[in-house]
């Protein structure tokens, strides 16, 4: 495979679990536990 196309695909990939780890933290940590 392409090492660009795979690069481009684990950036795109990282970008959105991070951005769903946050969004889960933050949904987490506003809830009262």
């Amino acid at each position: 495979m392409n090492k660009t196309l795979v690069g481009a695909l684990v950036g795109v990939v990282g970008l959105a679990l991070g951005f769903g780890a946050g969004w889960l933290w933050d949904s987490v940590a506003a809830a009262p536990l």
